[in-house]
Parts: C-alpha cells; structure tokens; sequence
C-alpha cells in the first residue's frame, strides 16, 4: 500500500490549485491567504508523507506481520484524522475565492456560471 504516493497526490494537487488561484488573483489580501495555505497544506502533506512512510516500526512490519517486536500506529485513528484534516483543507480552497468573485462587475447569471466552475473545478 503507497499511502505516501496518494498522500504527495494530494499536495500536489492542492498546491497547484492554490498557485492557479495566485495567477488567476492578483489581490495582495487574497495572495497573503493563498501563500497561508500553501504553507499549510505543505506542512501538512510533508508530515503525512513521512507519517505514512514510517507507521510502523520497523517499516517491513507494515506487510509482514510475522515479525517480532514490530508495531505500528493506530492506522484507523491517523487515516480519519489524515481525512478530516484534508476535507477541510479542501473546503478552504475552495470558498477562499469566492468573496473575490462576488465583487466582481459582472452580471449575476456570470457570477453563478463563475461559482459553478470553481465549485466543480474547471479550469
């Protein structure tokens, strides 16, 4: 199982997100919070990475249980803990450009099609 493989995924693709948003966003308030996050969710992700990477000792452990005195941690708790901590990092980045696209000096049918788009994720 490559937990850290899905885990430098996820960064990935928050981080790419969040830099399009940099390119897309030129507002200095709005840049503050994107680089915010970005060092967030790289914060984050580098310690889910070596998280998933050394959950258990020695790492072998992990496929073969026949080993003696090898442990891992509580993979339940750290995987619904990983889940929550990016369900909101993902709730984040995507309300975070949403009060720029509401000042926008558009019509509203364009703001809504704006909204849908970022809600879906289009680029």
């Amino acid at each position: 199982m490559n937990l850290w493989i899905y885990s430098l995924t996820l960064i990935a693709i928050k981080v790419s997100i969040l830099i399009q948003y940099l390119r897309i966003f030129p507002v200095r308030c709005f840049q503050k919070s994107c680089f915010l996050l970005l060092g967030v969710v790289v914060a984050y992700g580098a310690w889910t990475v070596v998280g998933n990477i050394f959950l258990c000792s020695p790492m072998t452990y992990f496929w073969d249980k026949s080993i003696e005195a090898g442990h891992c941690m509580d993979r339940l708790v750290l995987w619904f803990a990983n889940a929550g901590v990016h369900i909101t990092q993902d709730i984040i980045i995507l309300l975070l450009p949403m009060p720029l696209i509401r000042t926008l000096q558009i019509s509203n049918t364009e703001k809504r099609g704006l909204l849908v788009m970022f809600g879906l994720g289009v680029r």
